[in-house]
């Protein structure tokens, strides 16, 4: 019987994705830099469990038509969200939502990019995905608009 089980879970596992599948990666972003500005961090080498909502898939159809990056920690949760369209590597001004146990309250929307991405094209097949780039007040703070932090993401599709 676990044999069977297990045999079953394999071949779900194994199977692509419907074309018409919501795609999601999770993964992790590291913080490689952050200039002198950022004194409420976050700090370089931090490491947050985070997900990435990409507004386009080559071969799927997302419901959402935005892009987002989120991040988790033990006491709260980020979203840079993009409500319309894909990351590039030019800044885009995004809503900056917050969930957390402190008084952490943005008062100032965040600028988001993807200076470099792998691939550089989504499809329904590509299962594991990395990029870089950088946040601008990225806590959306009063007297953090010249903080900016440098990112690298990577993680994989979760369907």
């Amino acid at each position: 019987m676990l044999r069977l089980g297990l045999m079953a879970a394999v071949a779900i596992v194994a199977l692509p994705a419907a074309a018409n599948a919501e795609f999601l990666y999770q993964g992790y972003l590291k913080v490689t830099s952050a200039t002198a500005a950022c004194t409420a961090g976050p700090k370089i080498g931090t490491i947050y469990k985070s997900h990435y909502h990409p507004a386009a898939v080559s071969g799927a159809v997302q419901n959402w038509t935005g892009s987002a990056i989120s991040t988790f920690q033990y006491f709260g949760s980020r979203s840079w969200a993009l409500n319309n369209g894909s990351f590039s590597s030019t800044a885009k001004i995004v809503t900056n939502n917050v969930l957390n146990s402190t008084e952490l309250t943005p008062k100032f929307n965040a600028k988001v990019s993807i200076t470099s991405q792998s691939p550089a094209t989504l499809t329904t097949t590509s299962t594991f995905l990395t990029f870089s780039g950088k946040i601008t007040n990225p806590n959306g703070l009063s007297g953090q608009e010249t903080c900016v932090i440098g990112y690298d993401w990577a993680g994989h599709v979760r369907y």
